[in-house]
């Protein structure tokens, strides 16, 4: 959501999740777009569709405005351009501005820093889910790891990356099957690049 106007994109969600009708959950990210004024008026139709968790609504630096809705608001928020950091997500717990954190490794700066997020979101009691900046199969399966091996990572995944690219550059792909994304068993990331691949797709 949020490159329309709000009114006409409250609109589409709600009658999406009507033919929905209970058959699946419905999650919306409405990229940092909305201010607090929009925000308020627009964001209860959103709840009273039934949607089941609201990302980042506000702008990323409007902690306490997020924190505000949080707290007016009978359903789940989740920060993620909020979070850059692990001191951004002491500051959410501090603020109790969202009940998930979206953690990605490369918006993050790498596992490590990942990893820090998930220990005080942990400690704070907030829940993690595993998120995506659209990486390919390499990024993905790095994202992968730590979210099969931290149980701070308690509300699911969205790697989901390597499915919009029409070829890979590995030997062998990540396999999804049935709703799940499956961890590579192989030495070191689990995958091995396809160096021809890698030349043809090589711009000089």
């Amino acid at each position: 959501m949020g490159a329309l106007e709000p009114a006409e994109d409250v609109a589409r969600i709600a009658a999406l999740a009507d033919r929905l009708n209970g058959r699946a959950g419905l999650r919306v990210d409405i990229n940092a777009r909305w201010d607090r004024f929009t925000a308020n008026v627009h964001l209860p139709a959103l709840v009273e569709a039934g949607i089941e968790l609201i990302e980042q609504p506000t702008p990323t630096e409007q902690v306490e405005v997020l924190a505000e809705l949080n707290r007016s608001l009978p359903v789940q928020f989740m920060a993620d351009e909020s979070v850059q950091s692990p001191h951004d997500a002491l500051e959410v717990a501090r603020r109790d501005a969202a009940g998930v954190i979206a953690v990605k490794t490369t918006k993050l700066g790498g596992l490590t820093r990942g990893k820090e997020v998930v220990t005080v979101a942990r400690a704070a009691g907030i829940a993690c889910h595993a998120a995506t900046s659209l990486e390919g199969p390499i990024g993905t399966v790095a994202s992968l790891h730590p979210a099969c091996a931290e149980p701070g990572f308690n509300y699911g995944s969205e790697l989901f990356g390597p499915l919009l690219l029409a070829e890979t550059y590995v030997t062998e792909p990540i396999r999804y099957e049935e709703g799940r994304v499956h961890l590579p068993e192989g030495p070191g990331l689990g995958v091995e690049p396809d160096h021809d691949a890698v030349e043809r797709f090589t711009r000089r």
